[in-house]
């Protein structure tokens, strides 16, 4: 899942620890209803009621779709929410129906508290205005309707607790954001890692790298295009090695405006270029030969271009295709360059 996305990658957490909770706390209220509460009690009820709701949400978990399939909503933010809201309220609850004297914060009321701090990932206005407003309903509903040890400072135990369990909540957040971030910049390194390795320097274009690569695919091309630039050799030696490479990058993007979006342009080395390209090589190839010779490069320079084509039909061997286009390319400066070379082109025809 992309790390970039923080509100799928949340819902689809806690959506994975309820799906693991939920039937394990359900399972574990149908015990307690069939052989540790008294029959027809009003716990026994509870504890039915509690483990039909557990099953609910454990039957929605797995009805969800996965977060990465769908935009998440607003629905889904408040999704988990909701469902801890309704643990401490069924945990309050269980507190109000007792019928014994308080000693202190029951069992139940605890564990969910902190239970649902650790295991949840909640963002901190979130999980304030929960832990906040459970906490100042167990202080205005618990001592009015339960006996409590006079020693007992329950209100303030209760709104401790929920202070300290939104710390926890809070830290927890805090730490799943840092995590998340350091995924993201991994995730990003990653990416730009694998530029580099398939990217040409200077250029920008792929390198032989990514084309190697891509040759093994080769069925998916219909020809391959190989072009050198006439006598470069010249502009470094005139105008210096900056200004060829200027030049270079500049008959890079040329390129790639005519090449289609499934096509791949590479820098082949020095001034060479190669173009696996899905449509006929011999049209294409005649196109970038005569947009080259008529443009202009680095403040007025002209130059052109020879080519050599293959298609991909011709051989189904790679390295058979690659001898075959390189020869075709030396077949075309020895006509003369600024021109293309391919299997139906007549070598005796001088064009440009």
């Amino acid at each position: 899942m992309d790390p970039s996305n923080e509100k799928a990658l949340i819902f689809h957490r806690n959506n994975t620890a309820i799906r693991i909770i939920a039937p394990i706390l359900c399972v574990e209220q149908l015990l307690y209803a069939l052989l540790l509460s008294p029959p027809e009690s009003i716990f026994q009820q509870l504890y039915f009621s509690t483990s039909a709701l557990l099953m609910i949400i454990t039957i929605l978990s797995y009805t969800i779709k996965s977060a990465d399939s769908f935009p998440v909503s607003w629905m889904h933010e408040y999704y988990s929410l909701g469902i801890l809201l309704l643990g401490m309220g069924i945990a309050l609850v269980r507190i109000l129906a007792h019928e014994g004297v308080l000693y202190g914060i029951p069992t139940i009321y605890l564990a969910i508290l902190y239970g649902g701090a650790v295991v949840l990932i909640v963002p901190y206005y979130q999980s304030a205005l929960l832990y906040g407003g459970i906490s100042v309903a167990a202080v205005l509903l618990v001592p009015s309707n339960n006996k409590v040890v006079p020693d007992i400072p329950i209100r303030a135990d209760l709104m401790i607790n929920g202070l300290i369990a939104w710390v926890v909540s809070a830290m927890n957040y805090r730490n799943f954001r840092r995590l998340n971030a350091s995924a993201r910049l991994i995730a990003q390194k990653n990416r730009e890692l694998q530029n580099l390795s398939q990217r040409d320097w200077l250029t920008g274009l792929y390198n032989r790298r990514r084309v190697d690569f891509q040759l093994e695919q080769i069925h998916r091309y219909a020809s391959i295009i190989l072009l050198d630039l006439d006598h470069f050799k010249q502009i470094n030696d005139s105008y210096g090695h900056h200004r060829g490479d200027e030049v270079l990058k500049e008959i890079s993007q040329l390129l790639e405006t005519h090449i289609g979006e499934d096509d791949l342009c590479s820098r082949w080395g020095g001034e060479e270029f190669l173009i696996l390209s899905s449509q006929p090589g011999e049209p294409l190839a005649e196109q970038l030969r005569s947009s080259i010779a008529s443009s202009s490069f680095s403040n007025g320079l002209t130059l052109t271009a020879s080519f050599g084509v293959v298609s991909c039909n011709e051989a189904s061997d790679q390295e058979a295709l690659l001898i075959t286009v390189d020869r075709r390319l030396y077949q075309a400066k020895e006509l003369g360059r600024n021109r293309v070379v391919s299997q139906a082109t007549d070598l005796s025809r001088r064009q440009g």
